[in-house]
């Protein structure tokens, strides 16, 4: 009988950090532990294109391996829960592999880091306490991709792309964000010349998009505009740069930052703005309270014509909803893409300890996240959502008809925007009650157009 190897399994699971293909993850720290001989199977990456029926018989293709081979083919079984924070809890296929493995297994990664209680509930019956869990070394700084696994994974417009990190954890402690659990409250960067040699290596290897997946790149801002400066130098061609977490609001009152994101070629540039009130960015210990901070940013922004950049803001501490509205009027204004986040209590932080009253029920919060990216879906038409000229503008700019008929406004033109066509359809909403200072319209979208009538049916579950 040859030596048994570990099995190295990459967990499936649905979320925006593995959505093909920019933000699609490495299974970065598994390549951290992998030694010769280990097998490294990467569930996400062979679900990618499968729908959540393809995707569970995946796993159970694995069970199947695993139960059956497991005496004679492995000395080990560990599963890694992710990487990312904002994953944290969206493990429906792990909670269904571990109702059916029948071995011992270890498992890695935020989810286990943050969640030990939860994840060592779920110890499958057949296999009575079979699970261990693994301290995880988040520094994935050093790690380098083979060849090998950069030919595995998708491109980006046919171009090869790879993953990197140029720091590791983040100097913040905000009070919602489970980053200092996971790296104890430490904070390091990458020396600068170092991160700019990766950064070329990966060049010269064929790679012409990199995905930063640091948990807080522009912490550092000062050092980070060096690192954009000597790889501005570098004159590397065709390369575009991508960050899969936040940059930090202050850095872009910067404008050397500001304009080096351009000559450097960021393609996406994610802001956690958080929220506009300045008391809901006290309670979560921001880093920054004033309103000012976002708006000089958004300035910023829009000087040095950066592209690409989504904003993330928190709701659900204990605000109203008239505090979400008065975010969503503001950043609509700004014509933004927007992301809303409902606030999360993950274990070892401040927040998960701390007593608040949720002001909206889970209802509300459905309807405003909908608001959000009606916001988003409007944003590259110029058009503020909550003006009352907003319905007749959007109108005459993208060259649509518009009749009475019967108590309803008939909308004729285009209708499907593919599965951005509820956001079209919310933006409607918004704009027509705006419009007619009303809150209880019915937007109905068909191939022959759209109808839009005040009568409430079935109240919030209208909304989209």
């Amino acid at each position: 009988m040859g030596l048994k190897n570990r099995l190295l399994i990459q967990m499936q699971y649905d979320a925006s950090t593995n959505k093909y293909p920019m933000s699609f993850p490495l299974p970065m720290l598994l390549l951290n532990i992998k030694q010769d001989g280990d097998e490294l199977v990467d569930l996400i990456l062979e679900c990618k294109d499968k729908n959540k029926v393809g995707k569970f018989e995946s796993v159970d293709k694995l069970l199947n391996k695993i139960n059956t081979f497991y005496s004679t083919s492995y000395s080990e079984i560990i599963v890694n829960m992710g990487e990312y924070p904002a994953d944290a809890d969206r493990y429906e296929y792990f909670e269904y592999f571990l109702a059916n493995i029948k071995v011992p297994i270890s498992v890695m990664g935020t989810y286990p880091t943050i969640n030990r209680e939860r994840v060592l509930s779920f110890n499958s019956s057949l296999a009575g306490s079979n699970i261990s869990i693994l301290e995880t070394n988040f520094n994935v700084t050093d790690v380098y991709i083979s060849d090998e696994y950069l030919d595995l994974y998708p491109m980006v417009g046919g171009k090869k792309r790879a993953v990197m990190k140029i720091t590791w954890g983040c100097p913040q402690h905000c009070k919602m964000c489970p980053v200092p659990a996971l790296y104890n409250g430490k904070y390091k960067y990458c020396g600068v010349d170092e991160s700019v040699t990766k950064v070329r290596d990966l060049y010269n290897r064929g790679v012409r998009f990199i995905t930063f997946t640091d948990d807080n790149i522009s912490s550092a801002d000062k050092r980070f505009v060096k690192f954009m400066e000597k790889l501005k130098k570098e004159n590397l061609k065709g390369l575009k740069l991508h960050s899969q977490e936040g940059f930090e609001v202050t850095a872009f009152s910067n404008e050397d930052f500001c304009r080096l994101l351009v000559e450097t070629n960021w393609v996406t540039v994610k802001l956690g703005v958080e929220n506009i009130k300045e008391d809901f960015l006290k309670k979560i210990g921001k880093y920054f309270f004033d309103f000012n901070s976002i708006d000089t940013a958004i300035k910023n922004i829009k000087k040095y014509n950066i592209k690409g950049v989504r904003f993330f803001f928190l709701i659900g501490l204990d605000e109203t909803e008239e505090d979400v509205l008065d975010n969503l009027k503001y950043f609509s204004k700004q014509h933004v893409e927007l992301r809303t986040s409902i606030i999360r209590k993950y274990k070892n932080t401040e927040l998960y300890d701390m007593e608040y009253t949720k002001k909206m029920t889970p209802a509300t919060m459905r309807k405003l996240k909908s608001m959000a990216y009606a916001i988003s879906w409007l944003s590259p038409y110029k058009v503020d959502m909550f003006d009352k000229n907003a319905l007749d503008k959007f109108i005459t700019e993208n060259g649509y008809t518009i009749t009475n008929e019967n108590d309803k406004l008939i909308i004729k033109g285009r209708t499907k925007f593919g599965f951005q066509t509820n956001r079209f359809k919310t933006a409607l909403k918004c704009m027509y009650e705006s419009k007619y200072n009303t809150n209880d319209s019915i937007v109905t979208i068909s191939d022959g157009g759209v109808e839009i009538t005040n009568k409430i049916i079935g109240g919030f579950d209208s909304w989209v």
